[in-house]
């Protein structure tokens, strides 16, 4: 092989070349991890209280009893279900709307991505926003991978960008 040819890639090294070529570094880091996790979950408390305000004002407006309303949702198995749902439309909507970026990833310049380096779909996202919920999810970070499961699971990786 003389100076000018080129050696074929491996995967390893191809996807590496993706990342370059987007202007991506290969990791984010557990600390800045940390960071977007502590950064998202306010702003979905933030997310909480607005909506349980607009929900509030709407029961007034309609005149609903809302104390009749509050303790059948407080009492039943509903409350879990519906903070679930909440919780994976709000991460799967963010990340999906903002480009596989949230408000902690703003904060740290970094972004979503499939291994590959390309953007994820709404199906990725969704599925990434599901395995946060696997129990010990968190604890998976301490691995020797450097990800998590849900980044695992949905075959996409917190990169830090360049901008």
């Amino acid at each position: 092989m003389n100076e000018n040819e080129t050696k074929p890639l491996t995967e390893q090294e191809s996807v590496f070349e993706e990342f370059e070529r987007v202007n991506y570094n290969v990791n984010a880091g557990n600390w800045r991890r940390f960071f977007n996790h502590i950064v998202d979950l306010i702003s979905f408390y933030v997310f909480i209280i607005v909506l349980s305000f607009l929900l509030g004002l709407i029961f007034m407006i309609l005149d609903v009893n809302f104390d009749e309303t509050a303790s059948v949702i407080d009492k039943s198995p509903l409350s879990y279900v519906l903070s679930f749902m909440l919780a994976t439309i709000f991460y799967t909507f963010m990340e999906y709307l903002t480009k596989g970026r949230s408000v902690g990833k703003f904060l740290t310049k970094t972004k979503v991505v499939n291994v590959d380096g390309s953007l994820p779909k709404l199906k990725t996202f969704f599925i990434r926003s599901l395995c946060r919920f696997i129990p010990f999810e968190p604890l998976s970070f301490f691995s020797s991978k450097g990800y998590g499961w849900h980044d695992d699971y949905s075959g996409t990786r917190v990169v830090k960008i360049n901008e």
